[in-house]
């Protein structure tokens, strides 16, 4: 009778280590998906963020080479766009801003330049715009 009721304990003790172990297999691997899912935005936010950039320089460009230049187009960068809103411009600056978009991730950029060198006077990354 003694041996009956060990091997209920062995069953049952096998049975909470045996729940303990996946409740810790399924903690870990939920956690490293999770963590693969922040890492993947943060990639995706970063090239959204670059071709927003590349739509600031483009307009930056378009700027020097006309000083007319009104934006409000968009810009074919790879197999991604980027946007360029119309650029508000007076006899001293030129404000520029920009959106790009890359598998669902947006960053915006405005820049406010100096008309004549085109030096920039301040850049930033507001959340829409």
């Amino acid at each position: 009778m003694n041996r009956c009721r060990d091997g209920y304990i062995a069953i049952t003790s096998a049975i909470i280590i045996a729940a303990l172990v996946l409740t810790l297999s399924l903690t870990l691997g939920t956690g490293a998906v999770l963590t693969r899912n922040a890492i993947l935005a943060s990639e995706l936010q970063e090239l959204s963020r670059s071709l927003a950039e590349a739509c600031v320089d483009t307009a930056l460009l378009r700027i020097a080479q006309n000083p007319a230049y009104a934006g409000d187009e968009t810009i074919a960068v790879a197999s991604s766009t980027c946007r360029i809103f119309p650029v508000s411009s007076s006899s001293s600056r030129h404000a520029v801003s920009a959106q790009g978009v890359f598998q669902g991730a947006t960053a915006n950029v405005r820049v406010l330049v100096d008309a004549g060198t085109l030096s920039v006077i301040s850049w930033e990354e507001p959340a829409g715009l």
